[in-house]
């Protein structure tokens, strides 16, 4: 299972360990995926890789 192309913006993310947990996360579902979480901008954008 996997996705073509995940965004979305998370209401809150209070530093690199919270990057680092949305990562983990979306790697559990594609360990090849090209995860950018940009903190100031509290938004995750994921795409397969």
């Amino acid at each position: 299972m996997g996705f073509e192309h995940m965004e979305f913006e998370a209401g809150e993310i209070t530093g690199d360990g919270d990057a680092q947990t949305l990562a983990r996360a979306i790697g559990a579902v594609n360990p090849d995926a090209k995860v950018d979480v940009a903190v100031d901008a509290r938004t995750v954008k994921a795409t397969p890789g």
